[in-house]
């Protein structure tokens, strides 16, 4: 697929009562890490490249998309209790890295997940604790909120840097497959440069979920995790700029969650 064009905000800085500089764009959606302790941050081996979010499922093993992680995950660290991006945390070795690959042409390349497995356990405290999956029977419907827990506002571009930035909160409202699509058409008519393998097509038992922002920033690092009633229910994956006017898309944690569960019975263990 051809790169997508992204738009960067232009954002001012202040200091935080910590005394370190973070986007003055994000003071009224700025949260701490005690408010979404299962969120964890991937990065590059010996760099501050972020490459994706995770979430937390228990002490040895986080979930996420899977894009350009690779088998063992020898290319990666983990990150837990994370307030500010490369600010502070506890970081965490990889063992090793499960993917699951589909290649239905609806899902596309873009909605692999894959497990991550630590070497050594991760100790739950106030910072760091696990959620649980959303059960596969409940499924959200047009109008639904989910709360969404990032640190970049912009995938490519904002991802790559080493700013202080802080874990935000941004509310996105679930939206119809037709109005999705309708959405997506309009993108693809105005961008010339997508083939019909690339465009994407929403349908009700995709495995994917579309939404649209309530308030900004409206697109989020990949991988960030998608929380209804409390439980994970999915992660993103795919967004279009300008903000607002196009649909961001969600791995849908439903169609994986018998896979997480054969791939992690230590989860069976738990109330999920």
């Amino acid at each position: 697929m051809n790169k997508l064009h992204f738009f960067i905000l232009a954002l001012g800085v202040f200091e935080n009562t910590n005394g370190v500089s973070i986007e003055k764009d994000s003071i009224e959606n700025a949260i701490k890490i005690e408010d979404a302790p299962f969120v964890a941050v991937v990065l590059e081996k010996n760099s501050k490249k972020t490459w994706y979010l995770a979430s937390i499922l228990s002490e040895y093993w986080l979930l996420s998309i899977n894009g350009y992680l690779t088998t063992p995950g020898s290319n990666v660290t983990v990150w837990t209790g994370v307030d500010v991006l490369h600010s502070n945390g506890q970081e965490h070795v990889v063992d090793y890295i499960i993917s699951q690959e589909l290649t239905a042409k609806t899902d596309t390349n873009y909605t692999q997940v894959a497990l991550i497995k630590l070497k050594k356990p991760i100790v739950f405290g106030d910072k760091q604790k696990p959620i649980s999956l959303a059960e596969p029977h409940k499924k959200l419907k047009p109008g639904n909120k989910v709360k969404v827990f990032h640190y970049t506002n912009i995938y490519f571009s904002d991802r790559s840097t080493d700013e202080k930035k802080p874990l935000k909160l941004s509310s996105l409202e679930i939206v119809s497959s037709e109005k999705c699509n309708s959405r997506l058409e309009s993108y693809y008519k105005n961008n010339t440069d997508y083939s019909d393998d690339d465009k994407i097509t929403i349908t009700e038992n995709n495995k994917m979920f579309c939404t649209e922002a309530v308030r900004r920033p409206c697109l989020p690092d990949f991988g960030s995790p998608a929380v209804f009633n409390g439980k994970l229910v999915g992660f993103s994956w795919f967004g279009l700029i300008p903000c607002g006017g196009y649909p961001i898309l969600f791995n849908n944690i439903n169609f994986y969650y018998n896979w997480v569960m054969e791939q992690v019975p230590e989860l069976k263990k738990r109330s999920i």
